[in-house]
């Protein structure tokens, strides 16, 4: 039902049921007079002039209308979907429109009859279950007076009087009705009752018992009568109890029931009896007797009884246990203490106290734990909250602080305790006292640390691996390997895999010598390479088992410099640059391979949510799936991050092998700044900064040469820069003739003609200045080398490779210009980029959103639902169309090692309609489109009719790579196309896809919009027709 609103409120149309709807009825008595009630409301309607006014009763979830002026009456609703429901329960309810309040706007009532407006009282009924409501309701707003409310309360309260004085006479009428009944049922009860009925006269003798008594109390019926009721019980003492409580009960002359009592009857059988009576009176009120009836309640008795033994024996058992717990606890020689669920202590152990400082008579039972240790640190706060949530908690060598001042460390673990019902009664907290063992870590790791050295200790009992500060710097383990340990399997990531099979020989070799000792390399995440020399041995138990692994390593980097040295230089300069194209291939690769997944994944995830959100968007849920939205979109975000960062690498790779190509088209200086304004904008202003555009007049409408793509890579960075290190945090970007910000927090970005008038631009200036800290002048300089920042903070600070610099200035140099910086520390720096711009008369300027494209066969896709440009918080989702599938009827033959490359490849293409076939490796490809033969038979053709449309192929693949694939396909005949699938981005790899044989190029990680149209273009054979037009050699690489 809606939330109730304020008696005087607003509200809402939207379809509902008729007013005659079927249900199930609620009382349908009639509640007064018919007549009376219609006069009532035909008054309401005349003297409101409204369209309808009616009289409703609502209970049981149904709102009935008694009576109606303007509709017919006796129709039901769900009380849920009318306006009178939120009158009853509001006391009272004035709408002047319905269409104004969203709470009333999709009532299905109201929505039904076109009412606009609404004026309801509730009327109070005889039945405490139901609420009448008399109301007003019209066809147009209207404004509601006090005094519509005051003659609608007063019509209500007649209403009321009218229902009670018809309930009244009603009830009368019962009652006498019941009165003439009530002898000839009392006699009928007293026949066949379970129960037996007595009376007794005013001295308590029996006059009348009903046969049942005969079996209660084992005598005949015609003994009994005459008797008081205490001359039925032999013992003394219980005859004497109840004659005292029967004398009191004749005194106070009061009703009385369910008195149980005891009797045994003359067979000594006991038996249990229920008795409820009430005093008779003659006319002048004397008391007569007392009249009642009696049930023999033995067995629920003595069910009762049983009940009550069990449960004192339960009770005892349970203090036994208690009694043993509180002794175990009390008398453990281990720090112990159970608590209850406000933290008070229940018992705890002597060491406890000793543990925490305090003195061996302090008595804690009862108190609150943070009472008697204030001092405590507020993560323990944390884990008991968290273990009174059912939680277990633990900790190892966790610093605190002695009642007493003194420091110390413990081992703790702190578990829920639950009692009979299951529910957490407290916390019990096991603590182990290792300041000793810590201290001397502590003295041991100073002499390993001045002796730069690392150890650890392998349990090989259960598999923790301990590594010292030592040896978590030189392999890049996290804090907690000193405490908690380090999974094993994780101890050859750091280890160069060249030397990996060496040390699990040596490992292997020590388990059965007992000696270890051997050399390696290791590079950790976030350091650098080094050369290490391990010693070790392997202890044993008296069984020959191996116990433990320990031992020591030591840096012989300079050792295994000094012997690398006496190579010969020009050996070492050529290991070097294969070393390094190799390291920039892989790394293109092993980056590029998980992105593909990642990003495509993300997509599907962002996409799964949308989809969610818009199907299911009132079950609950959208906020899950919103917040499953956002979180795909920050992994596409970062994931992207990383791939600009796995670019810049690239790019430094192939400027210095002089690979970086250079392109001379028409652009425009003035589009580019504001297309960078636009971009940079909202991380202006989401850091409040300022954001200017400054341009020179001349540049207005002008087009000039130059590579606009590089121009805006340089700019973006230099922006990103300012933003980055100006002081409130946030950055502005634009264009503007000066040189220099304003006041306050800004970026300027400025862009004019160095050399020239308004009919020449031969050079042009761009300065981005800003108003962040500052470099001093002695650093400027450190700035454009690679992985160099101002000072060895500023990457902790502000984040950053160090390359962008670098590459900026490489790039401005490779366009022909000079990229320069100037800095006072403390109120900003610019940084000025000056490129050829030679103009090109008439010529249409572009920036790179109008780059040429391929011409894109398939219909548009429907649009992503992660934004790839920069944003300041997530996008919110969107209905998306239906998708389409332009690939249906297309079979697409995929040549991927990588699992989830092949997984997410194959999904995409599948949604796009393709049938897909997947194999792992170059190989299966082959044996797929040349089905094997037999031996000495000539080779088959692949059947067209059943053969594949596209096939994409992995460059990189096991047992046969895509190249040589490739290469034998076309050797075999195979004249289909075929798409290379690559994450190697090095200059030449295009070209050696083509030499191959490849139709088409696509870079990973793919794009799902460009592998759709890939495979479209491919099938349709656009391919096979430009690389026909194509110079021999070259290929224009299709980004997916």
């Amino acid at each position: 039902m809606p939330q109730v609103p304020p008696p005087i409120a607003g509200s809402v149309p939207s379809e509902s049921p008729t007013l005659s709807e079927p249900a199930t009825p609620i009382a349908a008595t009639p509640l007064c007079n018919a007549a009376a009630l219609d006069r009532i409301v035909r008054t309401v309607r005349r003297a409101l002039g409204v369209e309808w006014a009616t009289m409703s009763v609502i209970g049981a979830g149904r709102q009935r209308v008694v009576s109606a002026a303007g509709l017919p009456a006796g129709g039901e609703l769900n009380a849920a979907d009318t306006l009178c429901a939120l009158c009853a329960e509001a006391g009272g309810l004035a709408v002047r429109d319905v269409t104004e309040r969203p709470e009333f706007r999709d009532l299905p009532g109201p929505a039904s009859l076109g009412v606009r407006s609404y004026l309801g009282v509730p009327v109070a009924l005889p039945n405490a279950t139901e609420v009448g409501v008399l109301c007003a309701l019209d066809r147009v707003p209207r404004d509601w007076t006090d005094a519509d409310r005051e003659m609608l309360d007063d019509l209500a309260a007649a209403a009321a009087d009218l229902i009670r004085a018809d309930r009244l006479a009603e009830a009368y009428a019962a009652a006498e009705a019941r009165a003439r009944a009530s002898e000839e049922r009392f006699r009928d009860v007293a026949e066949t009752a379970g129960e037996y009925l007595w009376e007794v006269d005013a001295e308590g003798r029996f006059t009348f018992l009903t046969e049942r008594a005969e079996n209660t109390f084992g005598r005949p019926l015609g003994t009994m009568i005459g008797l008081r009721p205490w001359e039925m019980y032999d013992e003394p003492t219980e005859s004497a109890r109840v004659r005292e409580w029967f004398e009191g009960v004749r005194r106070d002359r009061v009703r009385f029931r369910n008195l149980v009592r005891r009797s045994v009857r003359p067979d000594g059988d006991e038996r249990w009896v229920r008795l409820s009576g009430a005093p008779l009176f003659d006319d002048a009120g004397a008391l007569i007797g007392y009249r009642g009836a009696g049930q023999d309640v033995t067995t629920e008795k003595r069910a009762e009884l049983a009940a009550t033994r069990a449960e004192v024996a339960a009770e005892r058992a349970r203090r036994e246990r208690y009694d043993l717990l509180e002794r175990f606890i009390t008398q453990a020689p281990a720090s112990v203490a159970m608590f209850d669920r406000e933290m008070r202590y229940v018992s705890h152990s002597r060491q406890w106290l000793g543990l925490h400082g305090l003195p061996d008579t302090m008595e804690l039972t009862g108190r609150s734990h943070y009472d008697v240790l204030p001092q405590q640190p507020a993560r323990w706060r944390e884990a008991h909250e968290a273990c009174l949530a059912g939680e277990t908690r633990r900790a190892e060598a966790d610093s605190f602080t002695r009642a007493d001042g003194v420091p110390g460390w413990v081992d703790w673990h702190v578990e829920p305790w639950r009692d009979e019902t299951g529910q957490v009664g407290g916390v019990v907290i096991l603590s182990a006292d290792v300041t000793a063992r810590q201290r001397s870590l502590s003295r041991l790791k100073s002499a390993v640390d001045a002796a730069d050295i690392g150890t650890w200790l392998w349990d090989l009992r259960t598999g923790v691996l301990l590594a010292d500060g030592g040896l978590r710097a030189f392999f890049g383990f996290p804090p907690e390997a000193e405490t908690v340990g380090v999974d094993p399997d994780r101890l050859y990531d750091p280890i160069h895999a060249d030397d990996q099979s060496r040390v699990a020989a040596a490992i292997h070799h020590a388990y059965e010598t007992g000696r270890f000792d051997t050399e390696f390399r290791v590079r950790p995440p976030h350091g650098k390479s080094r050369w290490l020399a391990a010693r070790g041995q392997v202890t044993r138990d008296e069984e020959d088992r191996p116990l433990s692994f320990h031992g020591a390593v030591v840096d012989v980097t300079e050792r295994k410099l000094a012997e690398a040295q006496l190579y010969e230089a020009k050996a070492q300069a050529e290991a070097a640059n294969r070393a390094k194209s190799e390291f920039v291939a892989n790394i293109s690769h092993e980056l590029r391979t998980p992105l593909t997944a990642i990003l495509g994944y993300a997509d599907l995830a962002a996409d799964a949510a949308e989809t969610a959100a818009i199907n299911f968007p009132h079950d609950g849920s959208a906020a899950v799936w919103e917040e499953v939205h956002a979180n795909a979109h920050t992994i596409r975000r970062n994931g992207e991050h990383l791939l600009r960062l796995i670019n810049d690498v690239l790019d430094l790779a192939k400027i210095e092998a002089g690979k970086l190509s250079i392109d001379r088209v028409p652009y425009s200086a003035a589009r580019l700044a504001d297309e960078l304004a636009d971009l940079m904008r909202p991380r202006a202003e989401s850091g409040g900064m300022r954001l200017e555009t400054r341009v020179a007049p001349e540049l207005a409408g002008r087009a000039v040469l130059g590579d606009p793509v590089r121009v805006r890579q340089i700019l973006l960075n230099l922006l990103g820069n300012a933003a980055k290190f100006t002081a409130r945090g946030g950055a502005t970007g634009g264009a503007a003739t000066g040189g220099s910000a304003g006041n306050d927090d800004s970026v300027v970005l400025s862009v004019r003609p160095t050399v020239g008038g308004d009919e020449e631009v031969h050079w042009l200036e761009f300065a981005v200045a800003d108003t962040g800290c500052g470099v001093p002048a002695d650093q400027l300089d450190r700035l454009f080398e690679p992985f160099e920042q101002a000072d060895a903070g500023a990457g902790r600070r502000y984040g950053g490779t160090g390359l962008g610099l670098s590459i900026s200035r490489r790039l401005a140099e490779r366009l022909g210009g000079t990229l320069t910086a100037e800095s006072v520390p403390g109120a900003g720096s610019t940084f000025r980029l000056r490129v050829p711009a030679p103009p090109c008369g008439s010529a249409p300027a572009r920036l790179l959103t109008d780059a040429p494209r391929p011409q894109r066969l398939p219909p548009p896709l429907p649009p992503r639902p992660l934004d790839r440009g920069p944003s300041v918080s997530p996008p919110v989702l969107h209905a998306a169309s239906a998708p389409l599938k332009p690939l249906v009827g297309r079979r697409v033959l995929l040549a991927e090692d990588a699992e989830d490359s092949r997984r997410l490849v194959t999904f995409l293409l599948n949604k796009a309609g393709a049938e897909v076939e997947a194999v792992c490796d170059g190989r299966a490809a082959i044996e797929a489109l040349f089905p094997q033969t037999p031996p000495g038979a000539a080779a088959r053709q692949p059947d067209p009719g059943a053969g594949f449309d596209v096939v994409l192929m992995d460059m990189q693949m096991p047992h046969l790579d895509g190249l040589e694939a490739t290469r034998e396909l076309r050797s075999r005949g195979y004249r289909g196309p075929i798409v290379a699938l690559t994450a190697h981005a090095m200059e030449g790899a295009a070209a050696a896809c083509l030499a191959a044989g490849c139709d088409a190029h696509a870079s990973k990680p793919i794009s799902r919009e460009e592998l759709v149209d890939a495979v479209f273009r491919a099938a349709a054979g656009a391919f096979a027709a430009d690389r026909e037009a194509m110079p021999e050699g070259l290929l224009d690489p299709i980004p997916l």
